[in-house]
């Protein structure tokens, strides 16, 4: 088995996330645990098809606790929930095209993405979800129709027919085609 930590490959011991995108590299999501440690980081890992040999790239996000999901999109955009409080509490940072870029969400959100059929990129939210449609965002509550939408914490899942799953923390699980 073979174990990775700083000095062969992580630049943090703290790993939150893992995700192996479709071009093979591992994307590894670290940070912080608790108040000390290296701010919020990726260790990227791809092994060379001509030297078999892992070849590493790091990126460092300054002010963020953690790397708490990767997700990667259709598009191949690989997207980061950044772990943070106060101003920095809705930052996401999208990779593509081997450039990084903030993408400030106006709500706090938690869990991991999901995809929709239509190419909508949602997430779990207070009271609701949020939709980012490529430049904007849209929140969706129960004043728009996910009518079992908690105070607490949504997350989401979107499936093979197009629909939206909403589970609520204490309020069970919606599934919401956009159209409710």
């Amino acid at each position: 088995m073979d174990h990775l930590q700083p000095g062969n490959g992580l630049n943090n011991e703290v790993v939150f996330s893992i995700l192996q995108t479709r071009d093979g590299a591992m994307w590894f999501g670290t940070g912080k645990q608790g108040t000390s440690g290296p701010s919020a980081g990726i260790s990227r890992m791809i092994v060379s098809s001509e030297t078999g040999e892992s070849e590493w790239t790091f990126y460092k996000f300054d002010d963020f606790q953690s790397v708490n999901h990767l997700f990667e999109a259709r598009d191949a955009t690989v997207w980061v929930d950044l772990g943070g409080t106060g101003p920095t509490a809705g930052r996401k940072r999208r990779f593509l095209n081997g450039k990084w870029e903030t993408v400030d969400c106006p709500h706090n959100t938690a869990g991991p993405p999901a995809q929709t059929q239509d190419g909508s990129i949602w997430f779990g939210s207070k009271g609701g979800v949020v939709r980012f449609e490529g430049v904007g965002w849209t929140f969706i509550g129960p004043e728009n129709g996910l009518e079992r939408a908690v105070p607490n914490q949504n997350y989401v899942f979107a499936d093979q027919d197009g629909n939206l799953w909403v589970s609520h923390v204490l309020g069970g699980a919606s599934r919401f085609d956009g159209a409710d």
